[in-house]
């Protein structure tokens, strides 16, 4: 692996990371390995490297991860494509008390980030398919389901925001578990 550069972590955008991989130093390069970590974690710092693995270069980026250095592999900026409607959203006008009230629905849908709370529910309901077929019995496909009507924002994050419990009734811990469900 040789090393670069040497960039701010903020500065990498994650649109840019494919692969994840976990580091791990071989015993001789422990205190190498050590040195650059502590180093890297407290300045907010990644490295951006080039790699041979699985027959094939690699540019990657190294981060600080919990307790040693994780590596992404990256795509180029010619494979991240723009997207013309994606790039004019900006020029769409809310106002002022729209955004104050998204922002507190937002403000009750707050909880801390726990992968552990996710589940990949497609695959979940697709063994449970399987199984079902396994054991002999009929499946059936779901009818389609309609899209959902265009709304008037603010009307609707009023109507959801006077639909919550008031956080200082609400303890902290149930909010965590608030499902959000789609309109329709």
């Amino acid at each position: 692996m040789e090393i670069f550069h040497i960039v701010r972590l903020e500065e990498v955008d994650p649109i840019y990371f494919e692969t994840s991989y976990y580091s791990v130093p071989e015993p001789p390069g422990r205190k190498a390995y050590s040195l650059l970590f502590q180093t890297m974690k407290s300045g907010g710092l990644a490295a951006i490297a080039k790699l041979a693995m699985h027959r094939r270069e690699y540019t990657v980026v190294i981060r600080p991860y919990r307790n040693g250095l994780a590596l992404y592999t990256i795509y180029y900026a010619d494979e991240v494509r723009g997207v013309k409607e994606y790039e004019n959203l900006e020029t769409v006008r809310v106002t002022s008390k729209e955004v104050q009230l998204a922002a507190q629905l937002l403000q009750h849908l707050q909880a801390p980030f726990r992968i552990e709370a996710y589940h990949d529910e497609y695959r979940e309901r697709l063994e449970r398919l399987m199984q079902a077929k396994a054991n002999g019995k009929t499946i059936r496909a779901a009818k389609p389901r309609k899209m959902a009507p265009v709304i008037d924002l603010l009307q609707a994050l009023e109507k959801n925001l006077e639909r919550r419990p008031q956080p200082d009734k609400q303890p902290r811990r149930a909010m965590a578990h608030t499902k959000v469900r789609k309109a329709g």
